[in-house]
């Protein structure tokens, strides 16, 4: 995995699709903008999803 990751490279790590990506983004994913494009520290994003199902916090919504 390279220093910092794209949307692409983390949806596939984490396999989930790329809109789940940007749903957790904007519920407080952390992300790095370089100029128009989004990158990610691969550790800051396993300690956010870490701390955020310890808190038994709900990441993305369900679809009924």
């Amino acid at each position: 995995m390279p220093l910092l990751a794209t949307i692409e490279d983390l949806s596939e790590l984490l396999q989930v699709s790329e809109s789940t990506i940007h749903r957790l983004i904007k519920a407080g994913l952390p992300c790095i903008k370089v100029g128009r494009l989004l990158r990610f520290k691969v550790d800051r994003v396993e300690k956010y999803l870490d701390r955020m199902s310890s808190d038994r916090i709900r990441l993305v919504r369900r679809r009924p």
